[in-house]
């Protein structure tokens, strides 16, 4: 609202809200304010004329920039990163206490070990995320038996704005590892535009993520048992994690067939949208597409479905639903076929075939 309000307007807004509080109460709670582009000045102005009209209460929150600082410094505030400190501090202790290589480090560096979590801590001015993401280079870096110099330059290294903090991942990755974050990254784009309303299953990713055309011909069709899944789930959270550099996770569901993937949190959606990610390297700006060979993975989602059927469909009903969702993603294929034709190897729509024809087979 703040950032649509001219001068004008922002004075009628005030006019109206001094008629109201004639008869009412009001509270304001404004969040965000640092991200009014070009009106900060604006928008601390307006919430302090807010602030003094009589009924007239205001809450608002930002990021600790110099502006806001001088226009509030004599109004009752609160720093969230010194409410949240002793959390954040657990959350770092639990985070690498997971890991048998910080406990080793404790025993042979106890004092470095625990000035490790204070200095995350600290850094991490109370942004969560932040704080998550360093604790999964951490855990990496000690699974590694990293050097405490190396663990050291982790931490120094990792930029403390979150948009920065993403783009220094996705420059980090070696190729062996942008390939297969392109493949993750990219299903899932393509996931939430065609199935808007539909989750990407970690169970459906994991099909998705099979290298093998063969497996994909000889596979059967029906239901997987619960060890299988487990097994599907648990491998897709561990390879997500590690080839997105945790901006990708496995949201665990109590049913693992629905445990989910998903960004790590809105703001890597937003960060996506934004035009950040044309300041890499072409071969990294373009994370959310497919590479060439990922199309392969794309032809394998018209049996994906045989992981998600209903468990309470008899088996007779699932070979049905299995054929009838096979000709809709056939139809779908159909029309990626015609815009990436001169870019797919013939061997994967020979094999695209191939699944047609095993599955209608075993349909009947």
């Amino acid at each position: 609202m703040i950032q649509s309000l001219r001068v004008g307007e922002r004075k009628i807004l005030l006019n109206v809200v001094r008629e109201v509080v004639k008869t009412h109460r009001i509270f304001f709670l404004i969040d965000g304010l640092d991200e009014i582009d070009g009106e900060t000045d604006e928008a601390a102005e307006l919430a302090l004329d807010l602030a003094r009209l009589l009924n007239v209460k205001v809450c608002t929150s930002s990021r600790p920039w110099p502006v806001f600082e001088d226009a509030f410094c004599q109004k009752p505030n609160l720093t969230m990163q010194k409410l949240t400190q002793s959390d954040i501090k657990s959350y770092v202790e639990d985070g690498l206490g997971q890991s048998n290589g910080f406990l080793r480090l404790q025993k042979q560096h106890r004092d470095y070990a625990s000035g490790l979590i204070d200095q995350v801590a600290q850094k991490s001015a109370g942004v969560f995320l932040w704080v998550a993401l360093v604790v999964k280079s951490l855990q990496r870096g000690l699974r590694e038996d990293d050097r405490m110099v190396d663990l050291q330059q982790r931490i120094d290294e990792l930029p403390n704005d979150l948009e920065t903090l993403f783009t220094r991942i996705i420059d980090s990755l070696d190729n062996k590892k942008l390939h297969r974050a392109r493949q993750y990254f990219g299903l899932l784009a393509l996931h939430q535009h065609q199935y808007p309303d539909q989750d990407l299953t970690a169970l459906a990713l994991s099909f998705a993520d099979e290298e093998r055309l063969s497996f994909f011909i000889s596979m059967p069709l029906g239901h997987l048992s619960d060890d299988e899944v487990d097994i599907r789930v648990g491998t897709m959270a561990r390879r997500v994690e590690s080839a997105s550099r945790g901006l990708l996770e496995v949201v665990k569901s109590s049913s693992q067939r629905k445990s989910k993937v998903d960004y790590l949190h809105r703001t890597v959606v937003e960060y996506f949208k934004s035009d950040t990610l044309k300041d890499l390297p072409a071969s990294k700006a373009s994370i959310q597409k497919l590479p060439s060979d990922g199309f392969q993975k794309y032809l394998s989602r018209i049996l994906l479905f045989a992981a998600q059927a209903d468990e309470k469909l008899p088996e007779e009903d699932v070979r049905h639903a299995q054929i009838a969702e096979v000709l809709y993603q056939a139809d779908l294929v159909g029309e990626e076929l015609a815009r990436f034709s001169a870019t797919i190897p013939g061997k994967y729509t020979t094999a695209f075939s191939k699944i047609l024809e095993a599955t209608f087979e075993s349909g009947h």
